[in-house]
């Protein structure tokens, strides 16, 4: 099961990366007029691959989820993500660190699990400025810690390679200042038990979320 959503997340990627290539390709056709003529030059064009270049972008986000989570925990998290935008694919890189709240942990005496996490995500952006619809897929790395009260003086540590798909929306409220709502799912690929103090504490094998971002992005 692990391996077909390897290859389904490959073929994803691949889908998203060629089809960009064919829709810059066709953007370029679109340019010449019928009659062999090219856009004066130094007019300004709408669409940066009409002038020849793909449109790009450097892009800075800000998911909500880990602070408002770690909030309830009592401890302070976030989560940063820089990406670069060419044409409708954005590239990101994600790290970030979050404490779960206890209602999420689950009993068994099992307390404080941090998450730190890092990931490099593909995604495909409908719009034709870097908004609208999109989704994305890719892998995150997560270091896990957890305590229990029946051992205070120790800690589980362990790590999870994790396949996530996800979507979401970008709404550009003030010229490329953006609010974008989101959703994921998240499978570990090498998910395990974790014994401390004589009990287990059982990770999901799959996890969803839903946040929201804000984020900022410069055009290149």
């Amino acid at each position: 099961m692990k391996k077909t959503f390897i290859l389904l997340s490959l073929a994803l990627v691949s889908f998203l990366y060629f089809s960009d290539i064919s829709y810059a390709q066709d953007q370029k056709n679109v340019a010449v007029a019928e009659d062999g003529s090219r856009p004066p030059a130094g007019k300004p064009l709408e669409e940066s691959t009409v002038s020849g270049r793909p449109r790009l972008a450097l892009g800075f986000t800000l998911d909500l989820l880990p602070t408002a989570l770690s909030a309830a925990a009592g401890r302070f998290g976030m989560s940063g993500q820089t990406w670069l935008g060419i044409e409708h694919v954005r590239l990101r890189l994600v790290g970030g660190q979050m404490y779960m709240p206890q209602f999420l942990i689950g009993g068994d005496g099992f307390k404080n699990h941090k998450n730190t996490v890092g990931a490099f995500i593909v995604d495909y952006v409908f719009g034709e400025h870097f908004d609208g619809w999109w989704v994305g897929t890719g892998f995150e790395l997560w270091m896990n810690e957890i305590g229990n009260r029946h051992a205070p003086d120790q800690k589980a540590r362990w790590d999870n390679l994790v396949w996530t798909l996800g979507g979401g929306y970008i709404w550009r409220a003030v010229d490329n200042f953006y609010i974008e709502p989101w959703a994921a799912i998240h499978v570990p690929m090498n998910n395990r038990n974790i014994s401390l103090a004589g009990r287990e504490f059982k990770p999901m094998p799959v996890s969803g979320e839903v946040s929201l971002k804000i984020g900022y992005f410069f055009d290149l």
